[in-house]
């Protein structure tokens, strides 16, 4: 099955009504079938979208449903048949989503779309040995994304009236955000946690935290005791501590590090399943990960006021 982001069904409250999406001077179409656009994941799509509104023209959907695996995805029939139909296919690339990669190793270069090619972004490399693939949770690297994404759609049967204005509103409002939030991490005096998942490198070296460790490596795999020995020698005895969690993942092995310290605890969700694509939609989505994490290191912060 493929999720399309105008036939999500109500289980993910993700039904858009395409009709009323955009308006027609936004992003015109052909009288003709629509484009259909396959995006890799929702927070790739989430991103596109504050670009490439969906519109009675654009049929945008998704290769991988929220909350499933990116790192070790197995797709079904309809998936695979959804890339063969698609007229782009949009994913970061093989060093970012390397599990799709022999899925989408046989899509014509005329179809296939590799942003890790086409826009200039900056990755990180953990301590593991992998790139980190949550590239979309920098703010730089968005940007960068959405400056590309107007060029992608020139050769297609779609009107371009608008989507340069997109990109330009996009990005200011974006640096207008972080602007606003750098001055907010700023402001604390305990900027250090640990996440669940080892998926915020880049919004800890963007507003400069200092991240203790994780509990799940980025390929997915629960880091050993060494490791988890090493977090204990950098958690300051009966401190306070914030822990980004996952729904996705359980936190248990975090009891083993209960005894060092308290745990602030607040849960984000990295899908973006609850964010309709369109305009603002990964600016809600991009913001309310950094909300919970500046709440999670404020209370840090309280916790160590005399």
């Amino acid at each position: 099955m493929v999720w399309s982001f105008y036939r999500f069904g109500p289980l993910l409250a993700l039904c858009l009504s395409l009709g009323s999406a955009v308006q027609a001077s936004d992003l015109a179409a052909s009288a003709g079938a629509p484009v259909k656009l396959l995006v890799s994941s929702q927070p790739l799509a989430l991103l596109l979208g504050e670009i490439l509104p969906p519109s009675a023209g654009l049929q945008l959907d998704l290769l991988v449903a929220p909350g499933a695996s990116l790192h070790h995805p197995s797709l079904r029939p309809s998936q695979r048949a959804a890339i063969a139909d698609a007229q782009r296919v949009i994913w970061l690339g093989p060093r970012l989503e390397p599990g799709l990669a022999r899925y989408l190793n046989a899509v014509p270069e005329d179809r296939l779309v590799t942003l890790e090619e086409l826009a200039d972004m900056e990755l990180l490399q953990l301590g593991t040995g992998h790139v980190d693939s949550h590239v979309w949770l920098s703010p730089e690297n968005a940007i960068q994304i959405a400056r590309v994404v107007p060029g992608l759609m020139s050769d297609l049967d779609i009107s371009l009236a608008g989507l340069n204005q997109n990109m330009s509103d996009f990005i200011s409002g974006l640096e207008a955000d972080m602007q606003l939030a750098s001055k907010r991490f700023a402001s604390l005096n305990d900027n250090s946690f640990i996440a669940v998942h080892d998926a915020f490198a880049y919004l800890r070296d963007y507003f400069q935290l200092e991240q203790l460790g994780a509990l799940i490596d980025a390929n997915d795999q629960p880091v050993g005791a060494r490791t988890l020995w090493g977090m204990q020698q950098r958690i300051k005895p009966g401190a306070d501590i914030c822990l980004l969690d996952n729904a996705r993942y359980p936190a248990g092995q975090s009891e083993a590090l209960a005894q060092y310290a308290a745990f602030h605890k607040v849960s984000v969700d990295l899908s973006g399943a609850n964010y309709q694509p369109g305009k603002g939609a990964y600016r809600r989505y991009l913001n309310s990960i950094i909300e919970s994490l500046y709440l999670c290191l404020l209370a840090n912060s309280n916790a160590g006021d005399p």
